[in-house]
């Protein structure tokens, strides 16, 4: 709620006045407007940590077989006018399958890079039978630039014409794929697909993708400090999946019930967003009653079918959008990949 914090501030004065408490009352409010603006300024710097894992070992890049840097020409100039170059590594399908050309455009999440995901992606993954094109984003990796998010925005569309104009990719071929952080700049190039220009992909795969950046920080802040999010806002991945026309369009959301950094939630959101279910302004308030539908008596009140629940996963899927909730799983789904990578290999066909 927008007033929420204002509410809190006025109940609390109320109660300092009725003490005598006068000077704090004058504490109180100068507190929350540095807070309010303190965070609202770091929020950025703090989420985004462009890495350079370069110091590791990219011996493995000598096997030209199963992987290639490709260099690719943002539309971005420095200050100096230099070109900014975003650097990107393919790892090719497994040499034992059938030459496969699927390809996946893989937006990687945050304080990671291409060059020490790349060599790890059959395990991070599982990904055998499709090429994987992982682009590092400006800041990021081997890329110059500058990070900002409408830069990593511009990085992603640079990627998507490299594809399809320089690598003669066909679109209905190329699956997009956006982890964590990489899920909110895969919404922004589908909106710009579909809206924009009605361009027909194979499929969009988000694994625990955030709603918005201000949404979460929220989230963390418990409510009370920031306001509804704004469509204009950072990384708000809500607003450009639910803007955008998704009904032909394919749709994989994958999350780990146990996501201390981006909860749950936050995919059953994106979720009712592409199916058309847009849930009301999400809250503190209504974060618990959706976590109490959608964990008891969900199928009553979201026109969803649940077709298949075990003791390692909840599936929820509706015409072509699928949601994927797996029970015991973090950020990373590290304690089980195997079902991550079922569920992801039989998708990606």
């Amino acid at each position: 709620m927008q007033e929420r914090p204002f509410l809190i501030s006025i109940l609390a004065s109320y109660i300092l006045y009725q003490y005598n408490l006068k000077f704090y009352i004058l504490l109180l409010w100068l507190a929350q407007y540095i807070f309010y603006k303190f965070i609202r300024r770091i929020s950025l710097r703090c989420w985004l940590i462009p890495v350079r894992f370069m110091f590791f070992s990219t011996n493995y890049l000598n096997d030209s077989s199963k992987y290639v840097v490709h260099k690719i020409p943002s539309i971005n100039t420095l200050n100096n006018n230099q070109k900014v170059i975003i650097h990107a590594i393919e790892k090719k399908a497994d040499q034992t399958e059938q030459k496969s050309n699927i390809y996946v455009l893989y937006f990687h999440g945050n304080a990671i890079d291409s060059y020490s995901l790349a060599p790890h992606m059959d395990q991070y993954v599982g990904l055998k039978k499709a090429n994987i094109f992982i682009p590092d984003y400006q800041e990021y990796g081997n890329s110059n630039g500058q990070l900002t998010p409408e830069n990593t925005y511009q990085d992603a569309l640079a990627c998507w014409t490299y594809l399809t104009e320089t690598m003669q990719i066909k679109p209905e071929n190329i699956f997009i794929f956006g982890d964590s952080l990489g899920g909110a700049v895969a919404c922004r190039l589908t909106h710009y697909l579909r809206n924009q220009h009605q361009i027909q992909f194979r499929g969009l795969i988000l694994r625990s993708t955030f709603s918005s950046l201000e949404e979460l920080i929220r989230e963390y802040t418990f409510g009370l400090f920031f306001t509804t999010p704004n469509p204009n806002y950072i990384y708000n991945s809500f607003h450009f999946l639910r803007c955008s026309d998704m009904i032909d369009i394919s749709c994989l959301f994958i999350h780990g019930m146990t996501d201390w950094t981006v909860s749950f939630h936050n995919s059953v959101k994106l979720f009712l967003g592409a199916t058309g279910n847009v849930p009301v302004t999400w809250n503190l308030g209504n974060f618990l009653i959706s976590m109490f539908l959608f964990f008891t008596i969900g199928k009553d009140f979201i026109p969803v079918k649940w077709d298949e629940v075990t003791s390692a996963k909840k599936i929820v899927q509706v015409r072509n959008k699928k949601l994927l909730v797996l029970r015991g799983q973090g950020h990373n789904f590290s304690l089980d990949l195997h079902t991550f990578h079922e569920e992801l290999n039989n998708f990606v066909k």
